[in-house]
């Protein structure tokens, strides 16, 4: 449901950070569907972790 929300929010809302966030983000080949929102949040409902 919360994803669902964030689809509709994302699309149908002007939305403009006003803020970034200060922390170093770190990527590894082992993750896949790890989201961005436009507010730079991420997002796990899709992300999966391999070995």
């Amino acid at each position: 449901m919360y994803h669902e929300i964030q689809e509709i929010s994302a699309g149908e809302l002007a939305q403009i950070p006003l803020y970034y966030s200060p922390f170093a983000n770190a990527y590894s080949d082992r993750i896949s569907g790890l989201g961005l929102t436009p507010s730079l949040q991420w997002t796990l409902e899709e992300t999966e972790i391999t070995e």
